[in-house]
């Protein structure tokens, strides 16, 4: 997928226009290391129960105060999922706050996938990179057919 046409691409224009776009990357590179840094923290109701995710959803910490272990294993899991789809929500909500400021919009209007905004990110950042290459080669060779 190619996000810029070679065919649009002036020699005049492409300072400028490589200007922008390392700048549209470094906020998309600065947007990524901050959503890679997210973490959700949540607790069950009772509070005997607290549960820390990364960024994608993933449990890293569960902690248990002294009374959870008087509750049946029954009542211990309950716990347990209620802290942890806490902290995922918590983790989700984050997120889509962080997508929403740097697209500018309402964040209901984007759904997240961090692992998949972060391959997109870089597949634009690949995609960018081939295509300023081969621009640039373009135009050395048409600079060197032509003399300008």
């Amino acid at each position: 997928m190619s996000y810029f046409q070679p065919d649009d691409l002036l020699p005049e224009n492409l300072e400028r226009m490589v200007r922008d776009s390392e700048e549209s990357l470094r906020r998309l590179a600065d947007m990524t290391d901050e959503l890679a840094s997210i973490t959700g923290k949540g607790a069950s109701r009772s509070g005997m129960v607290g549960a820390v995710v990364d960024n994608g959803g993933r449990l890293d910490r569960i902690e248990l105060e002294p009374r959870a272990m008087r509750l049946s294993s029954a009542e211990l899991s309950e716990e347990i999922v209620e802290a942890v789809r806490v902290a995922q929500d918590s983790a989700q909500r984050q997120g889509e706050e962080l997508l929403a400021q740097a697209m500018g919009g309402d964040a209901a209007r984007f759904p997240l996938d961090l692992d998949a905004l972060q391959r997109q990110t870089k597949d634009i950042q690949d995609s960018f990179t081939m295509t300023v290459e081969s621009s640039l080669s373009e135009i050395e060779r048409l600079t060197r057919r032509n003399d300008w």
